[in-house]
């Protein structure tokens, strides 16, 4: 038997998997109920891509002997290939998951590529544009958590490194919709770095920059000082001059 490949499978509907904002997966816009195990053989296969079967086994079920851990992987497969369509192609050696499935992480990851190769290129005007790369992505797919409610480490591990993708994008896009002058994206875009990380100076910068650009100092003055007040008690310090002059004008002080 051949290596698994994403070929794709003839005849298959429309089979979309979400990992962000939970597990969910649609089979022409119908949900189709999965139990755990399943479950979390097609989400491991989805976030790493063409995985060994052994490591697959190895990584979901990592307390469990080799022999057992396989079986259990067969059991599960088993059970996915009784589903009316296609999820996941197998060989003896690999998994992969089926071309004709497609996945929002996958696609948030080409765009983040996409974006990130764009704004490499110093041939790029470096005026940002909502029609560059980056701006296709949904935000509320962007503020969305991976698997949310999953601990195991293979999950926690995927979301740090989706953390990596979203912040530089977020911020990109916090940027790029305040410069256009839709400061409810540019607001919620900035809302969701902070939530990620309250005490990061670039987010909190950004937060008051849109409100001030948006003409609402009164939100301004609340987010600094809400920024002032937990940087205090968790660090000892206090926020930089030129932060404070954002949201506190010298003419208005």
């Amino acid at each position: 038997m051949g290596l698994c490949t994403n070929k794709q499978s003839p005849a298959t509907p429309s089979v979309r998997l979400r990992l962000l904002g939970g597990f969910v997966l649609l089979n022409d816009d119908t949900p189709v109920r999965l139990s755990p195990g399943p479950q979390r053989v097609v989400a491991l296969i989805a976030a790493r891509g063409r995985t060994a079967r052994s490591d697959a086994a190895r990584v979901l079920w990592p307390r469990r002997s080799v022999p057992q851990a396989q079986a259990e992987l067969r059991t599960f497969l088993w059970r996915l290939r009784q589903l009316p369509f296609r999820t996941v192609r197998t060989d003896a050696q690999y998994l992969c998951l089926d071309a004709a499935v497609s996945c929002d992480l996958h696609e948030l990851r080409v765009e983040a590529e996409a974006w990130q190769q764009w704004a490499a290129d110093r041939r790029q005007p470096q005026r940002r544009r909502l029609d560059g790369p980056g701006t296709a992505v949904h935000l509320h797919e962007l503020c969305r958590d991976l698997l949310p409610g999953w601990y195991d480490d293979w999950v926690l591990a995927e979301r740090d490194a989706l953390q990596r993708i979203r912040v530089p994008l977020l911020r990109h896009l916090a940027r790029t919709y305040k410069e256009a002058g839709e400061y409810g994206n540019a607001l919620q875009a900035a809302l969701h770095l902070v939530d990620m990380d309250p005490l990061d100076e670039q987010a909190q910068d950004m937060l008051i920059r849109i409100h001030v650009a948006e003409g609402n100092l009164v939100e301004a003055r609340r987010a600094y000082t809400a920024y002032h007040s937990r940087l205090t008690a968790e660090l000892g310090m206090t926020p930089p001059a030129a932060l404070r002059r954002l949201a506190y004008p010298p003419a208005n002080e």
